[in-house]
């Protein structure tokens, strides 16, 4: 089953003489998030998709009123979800041209494989609406980590694309598609590696982990991967997780941007 939530993630006083528009949509591990690589999600995933809405008209109070429409298409045009969010009201404070907002789409077990459209519209009580779409891929059940976020709790609660020297930066997930033994566990090793700017390791050997042991009835192992940065940089985190039962891995690259506090 398809579910659907939008919201707004950063109020800027948008240009009264513009006309109302979305641009910059792009999907995101999280919101904020970093921008992820491709389009292409696994049963279980969600799929972030932030976007900039500009032309919104204020009111005598400089506050701004519209809806978020979300609207999910199969490969034949079909729709098969549609969600619209209550009113969402903004109280412009910053100044600046734009919106910034999500829709988060939360991808069922059951949906059938194959290319599907999100359509996002934004409609004001005035009646003006602007849309956008993007277009992504569902893949059959396999080994994968969905749900993917980096942030700066481990409760998953502050979701951030950018760190700052003293925080911890959480990468969490969740691994689906494994394989279990006779005896009904998993053997799945997790290889996790850093490297700077320059592509050099950050550590002489990465960091590995194996995991053996599962409740029967489970059908997915939550990872959190915190690291401590204790220095600015440009980095790029690696995980390797691989399930030695059924000899699959699954790759991801993360960007990890740390700034020095002041």
């Amino acid at each position: 089953m398809w579910t659907a939530a939008a919201a707004l993630i950063l109020a800027l006083a948008p240009c009264q003489d513009s006309k109302l528009a979305i641009t910059k949509l792009r999907a995101t591990y999280g919101v904020p998030g970093v921008a992820r690589p491709d389009n292409l999600v696994s049963p279980g995933d969600v799929l972030f998709l932030a976007f900039d809405i500009t032309g919104v008209k204020l009111d005598g109070d400089g506050k701004a009123t519209y809806q978020i429409v979300t609207e999910i298409k199969n490969s034949k045009g079909e729709t098969e979800y549609k969600h619209s969010s209550k009113p969402i009201h903004v109280l412009s404070l910053l100044g600046g041209d734009r919106i910034t907002a999500f829709t988060q789409v939360d991808v069922g077990t059951k949906q059938v494989p194959g290319e599907y459209t999100v359509q996002v519209t934004v409609k004001e009580p005035t009646g003006d609406s602007a849309s956008e779409k993007a277009v992504f891929t569902l893949t059959s059940p396999q080994f994968a980590l969905v749900q993917v976020q980096t942030g700066i709790d481990a409760e998953r609660k502050a979701s951030t694309p950018i760190f700052m020297v003293g925080q911890t930066a959480y990468l969490s997930g969740v691994l689906v598609g494994f394989k279990r033994d006779d005896a009904g566990n998993p053997k799945v090793q997790l290889e996790v590696s850093i490297t700077d700017e320059q592509g050099n390791a950050t550590t002489k050997t990465p960091k590995t982990e194996t995991l053996q042991t599962l409740p029967k009835q489970a059908t997915s192992i939550p990872l959190q991967i915190p690291v401590v940065l204790n220095r600015p940089g440009k980095f790029t985190l690696q995980v390797k997780i691989v399930d030695q039962l059924a000899d699959k891995a699954f790759n991801l690259k993360l960007p990890l941007s740390v700034s020095e506090s002041k």
